[in-house]
C-alpha cells in the first residue's frame, strides 16, 4: 500500500530528512521503530515495525520530539543515559499527538512511500 508521508520536517532553523528503511537497528543491533540522528540532522523510520499508517505516523511524531528537544538544548540536561529523555517524549507526543492534522501540517515535505517494505535491506 503506497501512503503519503512527510520526507523532510522543519524544526525550528533546521530541516530533518525522514528515512525510511526496512529495518532500523541501535548500537546493539536491537530493532527499532525509528531513530532520530540530530547531529545529521535526520530520522530513520522502519516500516518492518510500523505495520499501519497509525503506526507510522506516531512513530514520525516521536522522533520529531526527540529532535524537537535536541534543537531546543534540552536533551543535554538529561545526561548521556537517555531513559529520562525517552520518558518525557513518550508523554509529549502522547497528549500532543492527537492534536495534529495529519492532512494538513505545513512544516513538513510529503511524497509517498510504500508501507509493505522491500524483500532485501536498504
Amino acid at each position: 500500500m503506497k501512503i503519503k508521508v512527510p520526507h523532510k520536517v522543519r524544526i525550528g532553523p533546521r530541516v530533518f530528512v525522514i528515512k525510511y528503511k526496512n529495518k532500523v537497528v541501535d548500537k546493539e543491533k536491537e530493532e527499532l521503530s525509528g531513530s532520530c540522528h540530530p547531529s545529521h540532522d535526520d530520522m530513520e523510520i522502519s516500516l518492518t515495525q510500523n505495520k499501519n499508517k497509525a503506526m507510522l505516523f506516531s512513530t514520525i511524531f516521536h522522533e520529531f520530539c526527540h529532535a524537537m528537544f535536541y534543537v531546543g538544548g534540552q536533551t543535554s540536561r538529561w545526561g548521556d543515559e537517555g531513559s529520562q529523555e525517552e520518558d518525557i517524549v513518550i508523554v509529549v507526543e502522547s497528549y500532543l499527538e492527537t492534536m495534529i492534522d495529519w492532512g494538513n501540517p505545513v512544516w513538513m515535505n510529503w511524497k509517498t512511500v510504500t508501507l509493505s517494505p522491500k524483500k532485501e535491506d536498504e
